[in-house]
């Protein structure tokens, strides 16, 4: 009896002793962060050669003349003809003080009503699609309601609304927007002339 416990016991032994080790599994590979690309920096939005965010010396350097508005809080030119794909417009210029030299910051152009279509493809063509695209609605003083389209554009610097009716039933509007990406803040109209003369 003691002799068959005895060989029970070393076949088991003999068993486990064979028995193939068990081994860890590696370890996963490292994780590899995925390479997000920086986005490229906007350029704010411009009218044929003047861009939103220039300089009024580099304005006046490309020909450009300028005029003081008689409210005095701003430097600004205009351009009475030109046009856009095609369809003539009156563009306005505006500047302003942000603390170190006057800046482009408002551009406003006024087209025919009746060619917002073809000024709409001229856009798209240039600057995209339109990231934002809403009915308008204006009332004249007689209370007369007339329907649009407005579309706007916006790349974080600037951006850009046109409306297909303007501040007349007749005509279409499109104003160009400076956003200061470096949050100066606009000083007053004083120091605005002041400055105006040694930027020119």
């Amino acid at each position: 009896m003691q002799r068959s416990n005895l060989l029970t016991v070393c076949l088991v032994a003999g068993f486990l002793g064979c028995a193939p080790k068990q081994v860890a599994a590696p370890p996963p590979p490292p994780t590899v962060p995925a390479v997000v690309p920086k986005p490229q920096s906007a350029v704010p939005y411009a009218f044929k050669d003047c861009r939103l965010g220039m300089t009024l010396k580099e304005f006046t350097a490309l020909g450009h003349k300028i005029f003081y508005a008689k409210n005095g809080k701003y430097t600004s030119s205009k351009i009475t003809i030109d046009s856009i794909g095609g369809v003539k417009c009156e563009p306005y210029f505006e500047f302003d003080d942000y603390g170190d030299g006057l800046i482009l910051n408002f551009i406003d152009i006024k087209t025919a009503k009746d060619e917002f279509s073809n000024v709409m493809t001229a856009m798209t063509s240039k600057f995209g699609q339109a990231t934002k695209k809403e009915n308008q609605k204006k009332k004249t003083a007689i209370g007369a309601v007339f329907e649009g389209i407005k579309y706007t554009w916006e790349n974080g610097v600037s951006s850009i609304e046109a409306e297909e009716i303007g501040q007349k039933i007749d005509q279409s509007e499109i104003c160009f927007f400076y956003i200061d990406p470096a949050g100066r803040k606009e000083k007053g109209a004083v120091e605005g002339a002041k400055k105006a003369a040694s930027d020119i």
